[in-house]
């Protein structure tokens, strides 16, 4: 199994909402969707913006940049 890393707590991301983490110097945005968490990078692999300002509607992110 790969090494677990606290990156937050519950109440740090709100329910709908997203946060910018940095875990090991990289940038993770970090959703609670319904109450289930996830995680992914947080720059947008077209133009690097800022997953974590973007709106999430289920499990889908938009890129708060371009769309």
């Amino acid at each position: 199994m790969g090494e677990l890393t606290k990156i937050a707590t519950v109440d740090q991301v709100s329910l709908g909402a997203a946060i910018c983490v940095e875990v090991k110097g990289k940038q993770i945005a970090l959703f609670n969707v319904d109450g289930s968490y996830y995680a992914t990078d947080n720059n947008c692999s077209h133009r690097g913006g800022p997953l974590s300002e973007g709106v999430c509607e289920g499990t889908v992110v938009t890129c708060p940049w371009h769309g």
